[in-house]
């Protein structure tokens, strides 16, 4: 069955909202408003993902934000190395500067829209989209981006 989903923010307007937000985005402790976003949350995928994969090296935070769930992984897996995407160049410069304490492992950022992303195959022991798959409007870009990763 084909849904289109109204009332969906273009990309640009994501893109520049999140831009505008680092801050308010960007405190561990707070969480944002939504229960999806919330720091419980972020702890229990960090450590569900840490204890069922704990030789983890790889780690890809899709719409990863200012870091929050990186952050909270990284504290798990202090030597894995994270890929990084988000569609807001503040938003990615912001979850590499807070993630650099937090591994010695390797930080790659892409700035792209998850639906244009090039992202390697195979290459990620966990993989994260905590906040960001909302964005998706059609069914056509669910199926894409849920094959691409």
């Amino acid at each position: 069955m084909q849904f289109t989903y109204t009332n969906k923010s273009t990309p640009e307007d994501i893109r520049l909202k999140f831009n505008g937000s680092v801050d308010s985005f960007s405190d561990l402790n707070a969480g944002q408003k939504t229960a999806i976003d919330s720091t419980l949350i972020a702890e229990l995928i960090a450590e569900t993902a840490s204890t069922f994969n704990p030789d983890a090296t790889a780690v890809l935070d899709i719409g990863c934000g200012a870091g929050n769930y990186s952050l909270r992984i990284a504290s798990f897996l202090p030597k894995a190395n994270f890929t990084l995407v988000d569609l807001s160049e503040n938003m990615l410069a912001r979850a590499e500067q807070r993630l650099l304490s937090a591994t010695t492992g390797k930080i790659t950022c892409i700035h792209s829209d998850i639906r244009k992303a090039k992202i390697p195959e195979n290459n990620y022991d966990i993989v994260v989209a905590a906040t960001s798959l909302h964005h998706l409007r059609e069914d056509a870009e669910w199926i894409k981006v849920f094959t691409s990763i």
